[in-house]
Order: C-alpha cells, then sequence, then structure tokens
C-alpha cells in the first residue's frame, strides 16, 4: 500500500514526554524469583537492543482536547472531544471541568465513550458567541500530585449551520529534507534523507468555522495514509503530524534504517483528505491533488538538502509537532523495553 509507513495513528505512546516528577513506580513485580533465575530469563533481552537504540513508553502517555488551545468553535456545536491520558492513570470523566473564563461556576455535561477510550463532551447548555472557555483535566500520571491532564482554552464563535463542504487540496513543491520517522528497528525513530510536499485544505465557506474541530483522515491512492514520528507515538485527535486539515506526504530517498517505511512509490499519487465531525452525521471529502516526488530532482530549487525542524504550519495556524517525535535512550535496554510494554495500559474508572 503506497500510503502506509507501517505505524498506526492508533498507538498514542510518546518517548519524548517522559514523566520525571517523583519516583516512578516498579515497572513489574517479580516474587519468589532466583536471581540467577532471572538473570538468566533477562539476559537475552539486554543482548536483544543495543543501549543507545532503546525504545520505551514512558509512564503516562499525553491526552488532548479538541477544540486545543487557542481554537475557535461554531456555538452551535453539539460536543467536544477529550482523549484521556492512558498509562500509569486513574481516568475519571466525572474529575473533567469545563467553565466560562471569569466565572468560578463549572458548567454541566455529559461524557459518552467512544471505542478506543476517547470521550464525546456534550454541554448541558448551549455554547454563547462570544465566550472564552476553558477544558481541565486533573488527571495525575502515576500518582504525582501534579494534574499532568490537557488544558484547553478556546473561545466560542457565531452560531453556524453544520458544514455541506470540505473544500479542495494544494500542495507544495516538493522539497528534500531529512525528516525523521517511525522505527520498527528497535529505536523509536530514526533520520531519513526524503522528497516530501505538504497538501492542505482551502476551506470551503461552510467548513471554514469548523475548520479547528472537524478529525480529519488522509488518503492516498484509496489507501489511509499515516505518518509518525515514532513508533510510539501519534498527533492529537484527528490530526496529522503537521496538524489539521493537512499532511506531508513523502518519499524515502535513503536511510541507514531498515526499519523505516519507504513512503510513497515513484510515480502520481492521488491524495484526498476526508473530514468528519464527533457527534454528528457529518462526513466530508476534499477534491484530490495529484502529487509526484522524485528524488533524482534538485532538493528546494538549489541542489541542497533542508533539515525537518519541526517548525511546519498547518493551514489552520497549528505548528508541527515533529520535535515530539524524538526518543530518549534508556540505560536498561531489552528488559525495560520488554517490562514496559506490559505495564504500559488502561486503566479506567468511570464515573
Amino acid at each position: 500500500m503506497p500510503g502506509f509507513d507501517g505505524f498506526s495513528r492508533g498507538g498514542r505512546a510518546n518517548c519524548a514526554r517522559s514523566h520525571t516528577s517523583g519516583t516512578a513506580p516498579p515497572l513489574l513485580k517479580v516474587w519468589g524469583v532466583k536471581p540467577v533465575k532471572l538473570a538468566l530469563v533477562a539476559l537475552p533481552l539486554l543482548l536483544s537492543a543495543r543501549p543507545a537504540d532503546a525504545c520505551s513508553p514512558a509512564l503516562c502517555q499525553p491526552g488532548a482536547f479538541v477544540p486545543s488551545q487557542g481554537a475557535t468553535v461554531p456555538a452551535s456545536a453539539a460536543a467536544l472531544y477529550w482523549r484521556p491520558m492512558f498509562g500509569q492513570v486513574e481516568v475519571a470523566p466525572a474529575s473533567l471541568r469545563l467553565v466560562a473564563t471569569g466565572s468560578s461556576e463549572a458548567i454541566a455535561f455529559t461524557t459518552t465513550p467512544l471505542p478506543g477510550g476517547d470521550y464525546l463532551i456534550v454541554p448541558a447548555v448551549p455554547l454563547v458567541a462570544g465566550t472564552e472557555y476553558r477544558l481541565e483535566d486533573p488527571t495525575e500520571c502515576a500518582e504525582s500530585g501534579v494534574a499532568d491532564g490537557p488544558q484547553a482554552t478556546f473561545t466560542a464563535t457565531a452560531a453556524v449551520a453544520l458544514p455541506a463542504a470540505l473544500g479542495s487540496l494544494e500542495a507544495t513543491a516538493p522539497a528534500r529534507s531529512t525528516l525523521n520517522l517511525a522505527s520498527s528497528s528497535g529505536t523509536c525513530s530514526s533520520d531519513a534523507d526524503v522528497v516530501s510536499t505538504i497538501v492542505s485544505l482551502t476551506f470551503d465557506a461552510s467548513a471554514e468555522p469548523w475548520r479547528h474541530v472537524l478529525h480529519y483522515t488522509t488518503y492516498v491512492d484509496d489507501q489511509l495514509w499515516s505518518r509518525s514520528t515514532s513508533a510510539i507515538a501519534s498527533p492529537d485527535p484527528g490530526a496529522s503530524s503537521v496538524g489539521r486539515g493537512a499532511d506531508r506526504i513523502y518519499r524515502v530517498c535513503s536511510t541507514e534504517d531498515s526499519g523505516i517505511g519507504a513512503g510513497v512509490s515513484a510515480g502520481p499519487h492521488v491524495v484526498r483528505i476526508e473530514a468528519t465531525l464527533p457527534g454528528t452525521s457529518v462526513a466530508l471529502v476534499s477534491r484530490t491533488v495529484t502529487v509526484e516526488l522524485d528524488c533524482d530532482a534538485p532538493g528546494d530549487g538549489d541542489g541542497s538538502d533542508t533539515t525537518d525542524d519541526g517548525d511546519d504550519t498547518a493551514s489552520d495556524g497549528s505548528t508541527d509537532p515533529d520535535d515530539e517525535g524524538g526518543c530518549s535512550a534508556g540505560g536498561g535496554p531489552g528488559l525495560l523495553v520488554a517490562l514496559g510494554a506490559i505495564t504500559l495500559r488502561r486503566r479506567r474508572r468511570r464515573a
């Protein structure tokens, strides 16, 4: 499949965001195992990965709200969206708070669980145009005593009808760069020499007010396209690695890491973006754009390579979170990777 890089958007661990407060609980408790036997069991795991290349998940993985910080949402929005932190956390929807700026009184809402562990947040009263709101998740990671959950302040705009069309796609001129990509070879990610283009939506007038709360999915030649900056990381809900309403399509020209997917193949490829609006039946499809990526073409028009530094800006003004995809190599490689994977699980407590 030309649009698949080998890693799913579903995984949400991010080794770049390690938790540092407090003392981390043990990854696994072992009873009644003699040290010699434990060493013999652990030895193959320790030898299976080099210390500098180990990739292990953090204790807790970041959550997110949609709308995100600084966004706007029509007052006619039926629901907001919450992705809880997960890992060594207790998820409690009843602990969420939705407040209007300047008011200490929380706004009542209901939460509806979705497949995969995310939630819809439905306010008991409609949002008021011109009012600034704040969503707060006080969830603590591993009983840290710190509110590690997501926070977001957004503004309600005038109530409008649901979007009827999504818009058209534009693609930037192909450019050569060094891109950090997810790897299956034991590291979280590795650099690759790529040629890429960023496709972004020019929104239909009916979709423009909803751009910050629509959830987007990219397809290349009718195949789901997913690019991740880490084997254990994923973008915010309904976004790509370059933000909302935009995505990067790439072809790998060379890399020293065989665990990196090749991206698209040579030749032309048809790209489209689809969008849904959580809490509604809205499903929109953009007009397509055709892209062709040639590794033999000069880089950036002057034959030089550039480095992707994570500063790309999507069409909604959000920044590319590429810089969140790096990995910190741990000192206890194979065993920590194996045990860390065992303990990375959800522990839900629903109100």
